[in-house]
């Protein structure tokens, strides 16, 4: 899942005026079920549920040869006044320049951002996503550059069974998907400048009807992609609480060249080895920073161990911080949220006598409430 947790917190502020103590009777979780989903061009277009935490978020990254970088990002919300907020923002850099692009936070209402009900298309401020599963295009048009991207996949886009946790008496829908690796080509234009684009890309698309403080107490999220071996590793867990059971969702996914090589969903037999404890935090959060993680992909019985080193944090950092005293007082009664990244997590993963493994990954932590 990956909603954008400072612009929720900013909303969280705006809806919240009484902190509501949780119901002693906890709603039920619902994890993953069933045999693996594809992922088809409906769990891609805009979801637009009319609950009041409903959120949703596109983000893409490409990387192209040396330093040179893609990011693109829609967020869609309901948290605070009115329905179906975007936020877009992404940059592209090209050897020492960067060209930005970002709306301000939750800047469009849902009057001025356009989307189609029967295929993705979504266009706001100068930025378009359009096309399909297997050729997703990203179009970016300011005032002074032009990008043309296209994402082909080397690995079919997937999900996590049927990419669904379904949350409470009321079955709200949680759903991941996981864009493993493409092919990223395409063009960047400024006047007479032109630079072609030839790399590779991956990305995630999240949406739920809850708000994430009311559901997690924490989540994880950890990618490694090496593009020159076409390996990827993508790992995420989220723990339940608050109204609901407490459970540890987890899946792991793993893939080399365009085929999924192991996925499990277990993520309970972790041997620890070492573990950060946020000792400035009132809830002194506990951030695992090296384990051996075991389990078994449920399709095919292989054995599956991955070996994991997050190495240096490399931020630490309170998403309310940038908001006045009131705002983040408001948002405080029902979240004290805090976010630690480590950008050069490594890692090794033995698979069926196959091991792959990597020393870039990205590593990203969010406690947003004690468990």
């Amino acid at each position: 899942m990956s909603l954008h947790l400072k612009s929720l917190w900013l909303l969280c502020c705006m809806m919240i005026a009484i902190y509501t103590k949780q119901a002693d009777a906890k709603e039920p979780v619902v994890v993953y079920e069933g045999a693996p989903t594809p992922v088809d061009a409906k769990d891609l277009i805009p979801h637009l549920k009319k609950d009041d935490g409903y959120g949703e978020k596109y983000t893409f990254n490409a990387e192209f040869s040396g330093t040179d970088r893609f990011y693109f990002s829609y967020q869609i919300t309901n948290l605070g006044a009115g329905e179906f907020k975007m936020t877009a923002k992404g940059s592209l850099k090209l050897g020492d320049r960067t060209f930005n692009w970002k709306t301000d936070e939750l800047e469009y209402g849902d009057q001025e951002w356009k989307s189609s009900k029967n295929e993705l298309n979504i266009e706001v401020k100068g930025t378009r996503l359009s096309g399909t599963i297997d050729a997703l295009k990203f179009e970016v048009k300011q005032d002074d550059f032009q990008i043309e991207l296209l994402f082909e996949p080397i690995v079919k886009a997937w999900k996590p069974r049927n990419g669904k946790v379904i949350v409470g008496n009321q079955k709200k829908v949680n759903s991941y998907i996981v864009l493993p690796l493409t092919k990223a080509t395409g063009s960047f234009k400024k006047g007479d400048e032109v630079v072609l684009l030839n790399g590779k890309g991956y990305g995630t698309h999240s949406w739920g009807q809850l708000g994430v403080h009311e559901q997690f107490a924490w989540t994880t999220q950890f990618r490694g992609v090496n593009e020159e071996k076409d390996e990827t590793v993508y790992f995420r867990e989220l723990k339940t609480n608050g109204d609901f059971e407490a459970k540890h969702l987890f899946y792991l996914l793993v893939t080399q060249k365009d085929q999924v090589v192991a996925q499990c969903f277990d993520g309970s037999q972790i041997n620890l080895t070492k573990e950060y404890t946020d000792a400035k935090h009132e809830n002194q959060y506990r951030v695992k920073e090296n384990f051996v993680l075991t389990c078994q992909d449920p399709f095919n019985g292989k054995s599956i161990e991955l070996s994991f080193q997050a190495g240096a944090m490399d931020s630490r950092k309170n998403p309310l911080s940038k908001y006045n005293w009131m705002m983040r007082k408001a948002a405080e009664l029902v979240s004290k949220p805090m976010e630690y990244v480590y950008k050069k997590a490594s890692y090794e993963v033995k698979v069926a006598g196959q091991t792959i493994k990597g020393s870039n990954g990205m590593y990203e932590v969010n406690y947003l409430n004690a468990e």
